[in-house]
Formats: C-alpha cells, sequence, structure tokens
C-alpha cells in the first residue's frame, strides 16, 4: 500500500477490528451478569451499524484532514518560514 491509500484504510479498517471489542466493554458494563450468548447476539445486532457510526466519526478527522494539512503546512513552513 502506498501512503495515502494507507492513511485512508487503516483508521477505517481499526474502526471495524474495535467496534465488537467497543460493544462487548459496553455491554458488560451494562448487563454484568448475562450469558455470553447474550453478549454474542447484542455485538451481531448493532456491530454494523456502530461501526458505521464510529466509521463516519473517524474518517474525516484521521483520513482527510492529515491529506490536506500535511501539504498546506509544508507550503505555509516554505512561504513564511
Amino acid at each position: 500500500l502506498d501512503s495515502t491509500t494507507a492513511a485512508l484504510l487503516c483508521p477505517i479498517a481499526m474502526q471495524w477490528v474495535s467496534a465488537p471489542v467497543h460493544l462487548l466493554g459496553l455491554d458488560m458494563y451494562n448487563r454484568p451478569d448475562e450469558a455470553s450468548s447474550s453478549r454474542a447476539s447484542f455485538i451481531r445486532a448493532e456491530y454494523v451499524r456502530t461501526a458505521l457510526a464510529r466509521t463516519a466519526r473517524i474518517f474525516p478527522a484521521f483520513s482527510i484532514c492529515p491529506m490536506i494539512n500535511t501539504p498546506l503546512r509544508k507550503e505555509l513552513h516554505a512561504a513564511f518560514g
């Protein structure tokens, strides 16, 4: 992968990897006495929606903004020292 592709894909991929862990932690906190099968059902039911929401929140800040900010910063440093 080139650096641009990696900069776009890595933050998104991590949201899809970390969403089940996040959901498991929330479920363990909110329902401490539930069975594992109930937790698995909860994670399956909420996974796609949670991962999409986390992706939508993370993508602009960690994928697009750095791609715009880095060249702009280099130009400004070159222009103003």
